[in-house]
């Protein structure tokens, strides 16, 4: 998909966010879709490894559902939804340790250089239109040593169970609400883990590779990496 411009594509990712929010999956009927989101928010946590004195950012936030499991450090969140933004205000509320959300273009981030002990950017990349930019920039604005947990899915794997599925003719009982086509998903990239390797090794050097939910089914990666 091409856009005529900047305020195309956030008009188009806006529709999108609407249609396909988060919650569709974090609260999904079919406990296995559940428990996929449940491992990428664990492998999240445990990548990070976030302390009380760290400043934290994550990118492409949404509705806040990971940084409402994050209970140390400054938390910052940026999103270039309003709708997600506003959405997570609300479910962010009251937490003290919630220092800023903020509707932003990961492309252009809105903090200074060398800002942030963990950098967070959860299955955001393929949603973009150039994800070598937004590479650039959780770089630019991590720490020297700071800890950039990113994940994304492995859309081929993906593509595979959903065709199986469909041909069984259980698509809408066990996958409901969810796309059956990569391009419907509000996705513009299809990743694979040698597609990432490729995206990220001008600024970022891969310190460990998590798979998800387990290591034989790998629906989804989680990388942490450091500046290089």
């Amino acid at each position: 998909m091409k856009f005529k411009n900047k305020q195309d594509f956030k008009q188009w990712n806006e529709r999108m966010f609407r249609k396909y929010n988060t919650e569709r999956v974090y609260l999904h009927p079919n406990p296995a879709i559940r428990l996929v989101e449940k491992r990428r928010i664990q492998a999240i946590l445990k990548l990070a490894k976030t302390s009380f004195g760290d400043k934290v950012l994550e990118v492409g936030c949404g509705e806040g559902y990971i940084l409402n499991k994050i209970n140390k450090g400054e938390l910052y969140g940026v999103d270039i939804s309003r709708t997600a933004i506003a959405r997570a205000k609300q479910r962010l509320a009251g937490r003290p340790n919630i220092k800023k959300l903020i509707v932003g273009d990961a492309e252009k981030l809105p903090f200074k250089p060398r800002s942030f002990d963990v950098v967070i950017c959860s299955e955001v990349i393929e949603h973009v239109p150039d994800p070598k930019k937004i590479v650039k920039e959780l770089a630019r604005v991590a720490k020297p040593d700071a800890r950039i947990v990113i994940t994304f899915p492995n859309e081929p794997l993906i593509n595979k169970m959903k065709q199986t599925v469909l041909k069984a003719g259980l698509f809408n009982i066990l996958l409901k609400n969810i796309p059956k086509k990569m391009e419907e998903a509000w996705h513009l990239h299809s990743f694979t883990l040698a597609m990432f390797k490729e995206c990220v090794k001008n600024d970022l050097e891969i310190r460990a590779i998590m798979k998800i939910p387990f290591r034989i089914l790998p629906l989804r990666y989680a990388a942490l990496c450091r500046i290089k």
